[in-house]
């Protein structure tokens, strides 16, 4: 029984020395100018602390300026972060660096809350932000939140599928019911046997309209496909050539071109000037309706018409370019 108690003893007594010695831990600095990244490896190499930070909360890039010669680890700590948001503290074998709380985050008041859907469902993992800063959180599997925000401060409520809620905190209990985001399924898309509804096409179907081609440089109308996913535009060395689309790669061998329908007329041409929209039709299901010269997949393209009481107008549109072998 005494043999235990003695060893015990000795135990606490010597985790007593290594808390108290922790800050009198001496580096030897060689440079008066180094990064933080280089501070911390130094501390590292010469003493057996590890230093532990997260990325977010310490520029590692910074230079800073020590004075050379031996230094106790806390003196280069105070010098590095003592006018800075860090605060750093001793846990046996490692060196916490972490962000300090100031004083008005300190006097924020505690924000709890649910949030649901329009039928009472809890949604989960929306975001919760407070406006205007990096402070937020996410709910819980029953649309739970917990938040410190600042007094009179407004949080935003976010989440897919659902309109973003800007809501002035007045309380400390926010419950918020959000509404569908109904604008993007409401969207009309042309496809081979009329128009559907975004929201009801189960097919591979992307779309071009006339706002996102006229902010590109082009000349016909395959060059307006380069961005799109699952089509591959090889561009030709001429100017003014049209480019070989391919619609998720080579489908045939004789021909690996895709079908054109130009207002519903197979093989036609259009200048690009006047497209309203171009529909991409990827998938293999485009050749129940067009059979098999869709096996290299489908592009319709819908051209501009007249509007009531639009008045007529005249526009020009020159392009040119050349080709220079090189030398």
């Amino acid at each position: 029984m005494k043999i235990s108690f003695f060893l015990l003893f000795v135990c606490v007594f010597q985790l007593m020395a290594i808390g108290a010695g922790a800050q009198d831990a001496k580096v030897k600095i060689t440079e008066s100018r180094m990064t933080i990244r280089q501070l911390i490896s130094e501390i590292e190499a010469q003493t057996d602390y590890l230093v532990v930070f997260r990325n977010q909360d310490i520029d590692v890039d910074k230079i800073v300026s020590l004075r050379k010669g031996s230094l106790k680890v806390a003196d280069c700590l105070d010098n590095v972060f003592s006018n800075t948001s860090v605060g750093w503290r001793f846990e046996n074998n490692y060196i916490t660096l972490v962000h300090k709380i100031s004083e008005k985050q300190q006097n924020g008041k505690l924000l709890k809350g649910k949030v649901s859907d329009s039928n009472g469902d809890p949604v989960v993992g929306a975001n919760v932000v407070e406006k205007g800063t990096t402070n937020g959180t996410i709910t819980d599997m029953d649309g739970n939140f917990t938040l410190k925000v600042q007094p009179h401060a407004s949080v935003v409520i976010s989440y897919i599928g659902f309109e973003s809620q800007t809501i002035t905190v007045t309380g400390n209990v926010l419950n918020v019911v959000m509404s569908e985001d109904s604008q993007a399924l409401n969207e009309v898309v042309v496809v081979g046997y009329g128009t559907r509804k975004a929201g009801e096409i189960t097919g591979a179907v992307s779309t071009v309209k006339a706002g996102e081609i006229q902010k590109l440089a082009i000349t016909n109308a395959g060059e307006a496909l380069k961005n799109v996913a699952g089509v591959t535009t090889l561009q030709s060395n001429t100017p003014g050539a049209e480019p070989t689309v391919l619609i998720r790669g080579i489908g045939t061998i004789n021909d690996s071109r895709p079908l054109w329908i130009v207002d519903g007329v197979p093989d036609g041409k259009v200048n690009p000037n006047n497209i309203e929209t171009i529909t991409v039709l990827k998938d293999a299901a485009s050749q129940a309706i067009y059979g098999t010269r869709a096996a290299n997949g489908v592009i319709l393209v819908t051209t501009k018409s007249g509007k009531k009481n639009q008045k007529a107008h005249v526009s020009v549109n020159l392009r040119s370019g050349f080709v220079q072998n090189t030398n």
